[in-house]
């Protein structure tokens, strides 16, 4: 695996796991429907990574941010 699918893989699963915390300590329904929704976002990109396509689909960034 190259550098910088190792480095995407960790920062998207770095943001999955931020959005979890955020569901997990949230009391407001909104900022969870939010966190919802910023999960599935990262889960995406992380599928992506891993079956070798670009992260963000409508952009020319190879590089997760």
């Amino acid at each position: 695996m190259n550098k910088l699918k190792e480095e995407n893989l960790r920062r998207a699963l770095s943001h999955i796991e931020r959005h979890k915390q955020a569901i997990n300590t949230s009391n407001n329904s909104e900022d969870n429907d939010f966190h919802k929704l910023l999960l599935q976002f990262s889960y995406d990109v992380y599928e992506r990574i891993k079956a070798n396509k670009k992260p963000y689909p409508n952009l020319d960034s190879d590089k997760v941010f």
